[in-house]
């Protein structure tokens, strides 16, 4: 709802700024002197790296916007700003009393991790007396390749120029590939033929994303800003041709959230949504049929903190989704007629995609980046085998499963070597003193 404050002491919080509809806040700083927070916000139906770093004013409420397509502002002592845009830390002089920007940024750190799509955060700090730390993962300019990799973890690159991928989605025929795709802080969705470079540009308004795919391969459905509303603050289910042919059409608008689609069942009949509200990231996981898209029914139970990324089974008769009813996020399939749910992952999961035969269900860990795949028993029974290790990721559902189950569609680093890639471990690099290369190289006026 905000961003809150308590005594160090102990107490009960006292919100101080109250998040507006739609918005989400990250990563709160207050300013010397009291009088000014800085934080990081975006609108509903922004990524947090099109979000902008801010400033509000605890006694007037003013704001005054510092930064454009940015995540995480933090002022620094020595009398700059740094900020995260790309996976490149950049530095500019900033008064902290008049909210005056000077000089242009320089960019200091390539490479530094962000931390996904919930939160704002980025793996980085400093500390009071000039100290630096951050985390890169084998890839210094943000840019991803995409590959397949069979169960063994053997990668094969695919001959698609790097680039900032999100979400990738895989075709039934498997041939083609629908991706979000960030370009300068801009996301959209585009096509790729799995067997050649080159690409095809779905949207063009800055702010499309999460696709999926029509059972039949003809529709492309994905989550853009809500017609007749102010930009960037809800979105809506869209749909359009895979051809390209014809315009997009708005499939479900909701009043008062937004609302991104996450998987089409094979009878074309359902469609699986994450309804974002504006206290959460996500409120909850819904269905909706297309016969009577204004109707949208829950499906994760009521009270968890966060739900989504439903995928329906083939028939469209059962849903697997990430809820944090548990208190950590964990994968459950529910019987859609009966409600029943049954808890599939052990250690902590999210994004679950079902096989399109029906027999698997594959997730990735919230703790590591590992895929796993669970076998499907009996749904009659809802009974489960135990989770299979078959692969490792590198982002937010940045993978999808081969028609036959045998290849996963990955993304990895795309500074990896062409053959063999191996995705390497984070390492943590500490810079002392880091203070007095800021100042030397962003010189305070």
């Amino acid at each position: 709802d905000g961003i809150a404050r308590l005594p160090a002491t102990g107490g009960s919080p006292e919100t101080v700024v109250s998040a507006k509809e739609g918005e989400r806040l990250s990563g709160p700083q207050l300013l010397p002197g009291g009088e000014w927070l800085l934080f990081v916000s975006t609108a509903g139906g922004e990524t947090w790296d099109q979000g902008r770093v801010v400033a509000e004013s605890l006694t007037t409420h003013q704001r005054k916007v510092l930064v454009e397509g940015a995540r995480v502002g933090w002022a620094t002592p020595t009398g700059h700003l740094l900020y995260l845009s790309g996976n490149t830390l950049f530095g500019q002089t900033f008064d902290s009393q008049t909210l005056a920007l000077l000089g242009g940024p320089v960019s200091l750190v390539a490479g530094v991790r962000a931390a996904g799509a919930l939160t704002g955060d980025a793996y980085f700090d400093v500390s009071t007396k000039g100290d630096l730390v951050y985390i890169v993962e084998g890839n210094t300019d943000g840019e991803l390749r995409l590959a397949w990799s069979d169960r063994n973890g053997s990668q094969t690159p695919l001959p698609i120029e790097p680039a900032s991928f999100d979400v990738v989605r895989l075709s039934p025929d498997g041939r083609r590939i629908a991706v979000g795709q960030t370009d300068a802080a801009a996301q959209d969705i585009w096509l790729y033929d799995a067997d050649r470079a080159g690409g095809q540009r779905v949207t063009s308004d800055g702010q499309s994303r999460r696709p999926v795919w029509s059972s039949d391969g003809d529709w492309l459905y994905y989550a853009a800003p809500a017609s007749g509303g102010e930009p960037g603050v809800r979105t809506s289910v869209w749909r359009r041709r895979a051809d390209l042919s014809g315009e997009p059409e708005e499939v479900l608008s909701l009043p008062d959230a937004s609302v991104v689609p996450t998987s089409v069942s094979d009878d074309a009949g359902r469609v699986a949504v994450e309804v974002l509200g504006r206290a959460r990231f996500a409120g909850y996981a819904g269905v909706f049929s297309l016969d009577t898209p204004s109707e949208v029914t829950r499906v994760s139970r009521q009270g968890s903190e966060f739900a989504g990324a439903g995928a329906l089974s083939p028939d469209g008769a059962f849903i697997a989704y990430m809820s944090a009813e548990s208190g950590a996020l964990q994968v459950y399939v529910q019987e859609l007629s009966t409600g029943r749910v049954k808890l599939v992952s052990v250690e902590p999961a999210m994004h679950p995609v079902w096989a399109r035969d029906g027999k698997e269900i594959f997730f990735s860990g919230t703790n590591n980046r590992d895929l796993s795949v669970v076998k499907v028993l009996s749904l009659e029974r809802l009974e489960f085998a135990a989770p299979e290790v078959v692969g490792r990721q590198t982002g937010n559902r940045a993978y999808d499963v081969s028609a036959d189950g045998k290849r996963l569609l990955m993304t990895v680093p795309a500074l990896a070597p062409a053959e063999g890639i191996n995705v390497s471990e984070w390492q943590i690099t500490v810079v002392l003193n880091w203070f007095e290369e800021l100042k030397a190289r962003v010189p305070v006026r």
